[in-house]
């Protein structure tokens, strides 16, 4: 029973690394603004590891604590390792773009991090629409929304201003 308790504290002990990373990161980014420079990747990778490592000690604790057979054990193990596993390589190899519109509905850009279009873009972008705007009351609008169950994104979602943006529903036509 000692080592199920080990693997619960550690995976307690990662998981507040990882918050802690992501903390410094989306902290980091909001007083910088720059989100792509080797400071906030290290930061930011340094969270991916720290929070996934601590979800599988959680899911071996699960598994170790509730599974008597051994067979069993490792078969769960083994299973919950290769999703763990896989996750984390499609989460830190898949693109993030977010998009915008404006509240009018007659602006709209995506940012795409990997081709230059940063969120700084973005609101460059909008401040011309807006001074070329009839309507002042226009203001930027972000389309997507936070996804509570991926866990790179809960520091962000304290820190980074596109989060502090009004959500807009809008339906795709493609």
């Amino acid at each position: 029973m000692k080592k199920e308790k080990y693997l619960l504290f550690l995976s307690i002990i990662f998981l507040c690394i990882g918050l802690a990373f992501g903390l410094i990161a989306s902290h980091y980014y909001s007083l910088t603004y720059r989100s792509y420079d080797a400071v906030s990747k290290v930061y930011y990778f340094l969270m991916g590891v720290f929070l996934y490592a601590g979800v599988v000690l959680l899911v071996l604790y699960y598994i170790f604590v509730n599974i008597k057979n051994k067979r069993k054990k490792l078969l769960f193990s083994s299973i919950a390792l290769f999703v763990m596993i896989f996750l984390m390589i499609f989460r830190l190899s898949t693109p993030l773009t977010y998009s915008y519109i404006s509240s009018d509905g007659r602006f709209q850009i995506e940012t795409c991090p990997g081709k230059g279009i940063s969120y700084n873009y973005v609101q460059d972008r909008f401040k011309e629409y807006f001074q070329s705007a009839e309507n002042k009351d226009v203001y930027l609008c972000r389309t997507f929304s936070k996804k509570w169950y991926d866990l790179f994104g809960w520091p962000w979602y304290l820190f980074h201003p596109r989060w502090k943006l009004p959500y807009k529903y809008q339906q795709n036509t493609d």
